[in-house]
């Protein structure tokens, strides 16, 4: 991307042997980019292979994909339809003002409600996967009797990221 300024980052480090890498944005962005779609890429072999059929896992994936496009310009146009782009200050809408303006101030609570719950959930999801991650660090940790097996050593690390 041309239009942005390409403003570079080097990592410090205190070994002169060891070469400065710098990056910049448009890297980061892409790195953050890879991160998100290798772990979707990497669970989707099981997924296929749990749909059961060869045909069956890659149709339903085309199909969800197909659905989200739709639902994400349904949402697009009503937020359009609901105000027009002002050409300062675009995009002011949210999904929660679209689900308001169509369905009242009760869907609007609503659906703050859900998109709160799916951030929760989310943030629950990593907590796990990074416990999962760190537990065999538990073994290090100077616990003793029954605080040394069972659901507290398991979950010591989780408790600590909380």
């Amino acid at each position: 991307d041309d239009s942005e300024p390409h403003e570079m980052f080097v990592v410090p480090h205190t070994d002169d042997s060891i070469p400065s890498r710098a990056g910049t944005i448009s890297s980061a962005r892409f790195n953050i980019l890879s991160t998100m779609v290798g772990g979707g890429c990497l669970s989707l072999p099981l997924a296929f292979q749990q749909s059961g059929n060869g045909l069956l896992g890659p149709l339903l994936l085309i199909l969800t994909g197909l659905m989200t496009d739709f639902c994400f310009r349904l949402l697009v146009a009503s937020a359009v339809q609901l105000n027009p782009p002002h050409a300062r200050l675009p995009g002011k809408d949210s999904f929660e003002s679209v689900t308001s303006a169509a369905f009242g101030p009760k869907a609007y609570v609503m659906s703050m409600g859900l998109v709160t719950a799916m951030c929760f959930f989310g943030a629950v999801g990593y907590s796990v996967l990074l416990r999962d991650m760190m537990e065999p660090l538990n073994d290090y940790w100077p616990l003793s009797g029954a605080l040394a097996h069972g659901w507290i050593h398991k979950n010591f690390t989780l408790f600590l990221i909380i």
